[in-house]
């Protein structure tokens, strides 16, 4: 971890943020455009204090997760108000995840901001974990969000105050802003009261527009936008959902029988061993996850990645030109980690396609799209 960034933090070239030390160097230019190219450990970062993250007090720029996580994000500041991973954010915050994070302070925390102002965004983000504070504790923002664009974010963390006021989201949304397709489904603790639980935001003076939060996890004081377990499972309660990325591909992943989960938690991701690395596509882009292929990725490594749903696939230059010859396809699923490495004939295909029970991968590339990509490395044998 050296936190020398590549880039130059512009619109067009944002500094590109690939480990815990790069996250950090956020500090140095609070006025600039960052990208994560991974997900982000903050393990070994946390061991290095006892407090681990140490919150950047004004943020102008704008953090794009790129549709990765920070996973094990700590901040141990018992007693200090205004914890959180930004104090005042002027800036955006868009398409990232903490994973796990453990948010501990005092009066007014909260994981992603103490308040939010100006132009401040906060959007297609998540948090998991625990977010523990005195009074004046939420998921997101533990003050006031005072800004026109809070959406698509949920949570499912567990939000719990030692005194007063436990929100989901945001503790007070001013005039004028916006909070809008949200929801919370984690749990609301208040340690010395039986009320002030908010599923969602505990005053509200501006407009939340289809934000829920699950009634059979939490008990709430208001009980506006309230849905069961099995009401949150129900795609149509959220028709109204329709933002995009692009002009095909929804932000949000809506089935019967899941909760509502951002698109980026959910798109087919494959990983191959090339050049040296295991890399993968990402948004038509090469990422290389690692550069040690001696052994293969553990369930952690995966889970990291971002891959937790999926099986690794390492791919031999052979069965790629054979699969190749198939045009569009999904992707095979690596179900017990097979590595190809002999010579493809059409019977040894579809052996292997029978081998993984014809189970295919979805991946939303046209492989024929990427010869010139693909031809340009060298994949292993």
């Amino acid at each position: 971890m050296n936190g020398i960034l590549n880039g130059d933090g512009s619109k067009l070239n944002p500094y590109q943020i690939t480990d815990a030390a790069d996250l950090n160097a956020m500090r140095n230019n609070v006025n600039a455009c960052y990208v994560l190219m991974n997900n982000i450990d903050m393990s070994e970062f946390n061991s290095l204090s006892t407090i681990g993250w140490t919150q950047i007090v004004d943020f102008y720029g704008d953090l794009n997760g790129n549709g990765h996580y920070i996973v094990n994000l700590k901040i141990n500041a018992t007693g200090v108000s205004y914890t959180a991973f930004i104090k005042t954010l002027y800036g955006s915050i868009r398409n990232l995840g903490f994973v796990e994070a453990s948010i501990i302070g005092g009066t007014y925390t909260s994981a992603f901001c103490y308040t939010g102002t100006a132009n401040a965004t906060i959007e297609n983000c998540f948090i998991t974990g625990m977010v523990q504070g005195e009074s004046y504790v939420a998921s997101f923002v533990a003050g006031t969000w005072n800004s026109i664009s809070f959406k698509n974010n949920f949570s499912t963390a567990t939000i719990r105050a030692t005194s007063n006021y436990a929100t989901g989201l945001i503790d007070t949304l001013a005039i004028n802003s916006n909070a809008t397709d949200c929801y919370f489904a984690g749990t609301l603790l208040i340690v010395s009261a039986s009320t002030g639980q908010y599923g969602l935001i505990r005053t509200i003076t501006g407009t939340m527009t289809d934000c829920f939060f699950n009634s059979e996890l939490t008990t709430s004081t208001v009980s506006t936008g309230a849905l069961t377990t099995s009401g949150f499972k129900l795609a149509a309660n959220f028709t109204s959902w329709t933002d995009k990325y692009t002009d095909t591909r929804s932000i949000w992943d809506l089935k019967d029988g899941k909760y509502p989960l951002l698109s980026y938690l959910t798109d087919s991701k494959y990983v191959i061993k090339c050049d040296g690395k295991y890399m993968s596509i990402v948004d038509s882009a090469w990422v290389t996850f690692s550069t040690d292929t001696t052994v293969l990725p553990t369930d952690d490594q995966l889970q990291q990645w971002g891959l937790n749903n999926y099986e690794v696939s390492l791919v031999s230059r052979s069965l790629w030109n054979e699969l190749r010859k198939y045009g569009k396809f999904e992707f095979i699923s690596q179900v017990n980690r097979y590595e190809y490495n002999e010579t493809v004939t059409s019977a040894v295909f579809t052996k292997y396609k029978d081998i993984l029970g014809g189970t295919l991968y979805k991946a939303p590339l046209d492989v024929s799209l990427l010869t010139s990509n693909l031809l340009s490395i060298e994949i292993l044998q």
